[in-house]
C-alpha cells in the first residue's frame, strides 16, 4: 500500500512537471477573465446594470507590446458574454480570453494593449477583416451618426489611455475589469424667431475613429435643414421657446477644438453673425455684438460624469432690412442625463 502511495505520488509530480516545462496541454494554462462594466457616475454607481442597458454587442481586439493584433473576437453579443470563472463576479458580463502558446491564444506572461467596441453597426461600415483593422472606421454621419461606446473608457482626441494585462505565467487565474463609455457627442441647434427654416451646416468633424483607439485627423462638413419643431432647453429663468432644431452625431472632441464651426444659412444666404466656432461658443468668447449665456458647466474631462450632448440656443432677430441675424447664443450647460445613446 506504502509503495502504491509513492508511486502515485511520483507520477503526480512528473505529469505536472511535464506539463509546466511542456505546456502542451491546455489545462496547464493559467486562466484570464475580462469583465465589461460601464464607468461610475455620481448618480449611478449600478455600472454592470448600465453597460447591460446600452451595450449590446461588442467587438474585442487585443494588441501585442509591438502593436501587432494577438487576437480578435468580433460581434460578441449578450448571451455569448458569459464566463467559467466563478466568485463575486460570476453572472457578470465578459468573455474568457484564450490563453496558450498556439495561433490565435495569448502566451503566459505576456502583456497585450486590448481595446473594445460596442455597438459597432456592420450596416455602416464592416471590419471583419482583421489584416485591415488599423484602416477600419465607423464614419459620423448627418442621419443620427453611430451611437458607439468605447472601453477602456475615455476616447478624445489626444487621448492616450490604454488597457493593458498581463496573462498569468502559471495555472492561476486573473481577471480585469474593462470599463465603457460613449464614443460620440450629440451637438444640438435650436434656432429662435428665424423667417424661415435654416440651414445648419457643422464644418470641420472629424470623419470617423480608427478602431485602433485614434481618431482620424481628416474633416468633413455636414448641412441639415433645422425642421423639427421642438421647445428649447428648460433653464430656470428662461422661459421655453417655440425652436428649429438640427443634432448632429460627432466623435468626442476637445473643448477648444478650433476647427468645428457653425454656419446658419437661408435662402438668401449666410445670416449675419451667422458663422461661429463651437469652440468660443463653450468659452463665452463669441463677438461682442451677440450677447452671450453661459451658466456653469462641467467640462468632457470629467470622465466620471457622462456627458451626452451641448445644447446652443440661438437667438434670431431680423435686422431693419428685414435679413435675419443672429443676436444671441445661450449653452443650458453640458447635458447630464444618465448614460442614454440616441437609440
Amino acid at each position: 500500500m506504502k509503495l502504491f502511495r509513492i508511486s502515485l505520488l511520483l507520477l503526480c509530480v512528473v505529469f505536472f512537471s511535464s506539463c509546466i516545462a511542456e505546456r502542451g496541454d491546455r489545462d496547464c494554462y493559467g486562466r484570464f477573465t475580462l469583465y465589461f462594466e460601464y464607468k461610475p457616475t455620481a448618480a449611478n454607481s449600478n455600472t454592470v446594470a448600465t453597460f447591460l442597458q446600452h451595450v449590446h454587442m461588442v467587438d474585442v481586439f487585443v494588441f501585442d507590446q509591438a502593436g501587432t493584433l494577438a487576437y480578435y473576437r468580433p460581434s460578441v453579443d449578450q448571451a455569448n458574454m458569459r464566463t467559467t470563472r466563478g466568485g463575486t463576479r460570476s453572472g457578470n458580463p465578459g468573455i474568457d480570453l484564450p490563453v496558450g502558446s498556439g495561433a490565435g491564444q495569448l502566451s503566459p506572461g505576456g502583456r497585450y494593449r486590448v481595446v473594445v467596441w460596442g455597438n459597432a453597426d456592420r450596416q455602416r461600415n464592416s471590419f471583419g477583416n482583421p489584416t485591415q483593422l488599423n484602416s477600419a472606421r465607423i464614419g459620423t454621419a448627418p442621419d443620427g451618426g453611430t451611437p458607439l461606446h468605447f472601453g477602456p473608457g475615455s476616447l478624445r482626441a489626444q487621448s492616450t489611455e490604454a488597457f493593458w494585462i498581463t496573462i498569468p505565467n502559471t495555472i492561476n487565474e486573473d481577471y480585469a475589469v474593462m470599463q465603457f463609455s460613449r464614443a460620440h457627442i450629440e451637438i444640438q441647434v435650436f434656432v429662435v424667431g428665424a423667417s424661415e427654416t435654416p440651414t445648419v451646416n457643422l464644418n470641420g468633424v472629424f470623419d470617423g475613429i480608427c478602431f485602433n483607439n485614434e481618431v482620424s485627423t481628416a474633416r468633413i462638413p455636414f448641412s441639415r435643414l433645422a425642421d423639427t419643431n421642438r421647445l428649447t432647453p428648460p433653464v430656470s429663468g428662461r422661459p421655453q421657446e417655440e425652436a428649429e432644431f438640427v443634432s448632429f452625431y460627432v466623435p468626442l472632441f476637445e473643448e477648444n477644438d478650433q476647427g468645428k464651426s457653425l454656419v446658419i444659412s437661408n435662402s438668401n444666404g449666410v445670416l449675419q453673425n451667422g458663422e461661429i466656432r463651437i469652440a468660443d461658443v463653450i468659452a463665452g468668447t463669441t463677438p461682442p455684438n451677440i450677447n452671450v449665456g453661459r451658466p456653469a458647466r462641467i467640462t468632457l474631462e470629467d470622465t466620471n460624469v457622462p456627458v451626452e450632448n451641448v445644447q446652443i440656443v440661438l437667438e434670431v432677430e431680423q435686422g431693419p432690412d428685414g435679413d435675419d441675424m443672429i443676436v444671441g447664443i445661450w449653452l443650458p450647460g453640458w447635458i447630464q442625463v444618465g448614460v442614454r445613446p440616441p437609440f
